[in-house]
């Protein structure tokens, strides 16, 4: 009777897992990505203040509220106000430091920028994580 030698056998035992990993690994369902983690997309932010379509006075400050939620960590937060028409500064932006939060309720107000003008401004609040990955929201206001 001929018997197969020891390293023949954990040769072939190997190829066959090696295959069977392979296969599962590139079929179904990406059981790398779990929610809350990396490799989500990023971060998600909501401006819940000001609401679209609000309205300040020239040279009023405004406050900006925003929900965000950063599985991998928040790192910053930048605030703008842009008129549309020229994009040019209606407010004095502003930018947050974390340490890593994964949730948080951002509060900020900004400050007019002098200047008096009126018209449509974008309000833009635009996170990013600790991977580098950023994301905005953007309501808009009027000056009148």
């Amino acid at each position: 009777m001929h018997r197969p030698s020891a390293s023949r056998s954990v040769c072939l035992g190997v190829g066959v897992l090696a295959a069977a990993v392979t296969l599962t690994a590139c079929r179904g369902e990406n059981l790398f990505d779990v929610p809350g983690t990396f490799g989500t997309g990023g971060p998600e932010v909501t401006i819940t203040a000001p609401g679209e379509g609000s309205t300040l006075a020239p040279g009023a400050s405004v406050r900006i509220r925003a929900d965000v939620v950063a599985p991998g960590g928040l790192t910053t937060a930048a605030y703008s106000g842009l008129f549309t028409a020229d994009r040019s500064a209606a407010f004095v932006a502003e930018t947050e430091d974390f340490q890593s939060l994964t949730v948080a309720a951002l509060d900020n107000t900004l400050v007019a920028t002098g200047g008096g003008g009126v018209g449509e401004v974008w309000i833009v609040v635009r996170v990013t994580d600790t991977q580098g990955q950023s994301k905005a929201d953007t309501v808009t206001i009027t000056i009148s």
